[in-house]
């Protein structure tokens, strides 16, 4: 209870580096408890206007969604809504979201292929950051799941 309660302090707090720090370790502390809690300031979250923070918590919501899924009525719309982020470490992070889902089920996600090809097609054209080069290579991790999803 305690616990609980200073982690909803934090989540819900004004400094960024409280949020940025009490998203990390979110996923150690999850119960079913907690999560109903802390669901509807998660999803606010991800409107935050700093990218790491709406990062994290894209990535808390999807691995509540992986440990509990009963909790979620679709995580579409929080997959596509990264995907269509406009900084580089939110989308990078939904293409990596959007990846297990669909290699588990293909056909729900086809309308993603344009937007998975213009990601793919902006990281062969070098416009995301040097950051995410590997060797002069761009985001080769990324190119690669992004064409066995297409």
């Amino acid at each position: 209870l305690l616990i609980n309660n200073t982690i909803l302090k934090d989540i819900a707090s004004e400094n960024t580096f409280v949020i940025m720090t009490t998203l990390t370790l979110l996923r150690y502390f999850l119960t079913e408890d907690l999560i109903k809690q802390i669901l509807p300031i998660l999803k606010t979250l991800v409107k935050h206007q700093t990218s790491i923070i709406r990062r994290k918590s894209y990535f808390v919501l999807f691995n509540i969604y992986q440990d509990y899924p009963h909790l979620f009525s679709d995580i579409k719309p929080l997959v596509i809504n990264a995907i269509n982020d406009h900084e580089t470490p939110v989308i990078f992070s939904g293409v990596n979201m959007l990846y297990p889902l669909v290699m588990a089920n293909p056909h729900l996600y086809k309308e993603q292929t344009k937007k998975l090809t213009e990601i793919l097609w902006s990281i062969l054209e070098h416009r995301y950051p040097k950051e995410y080069d590997y060797h002069r290579i761009p985001a080769p991790w990324l190119q690669i799941s992004i064409l066995q999803m297409l």
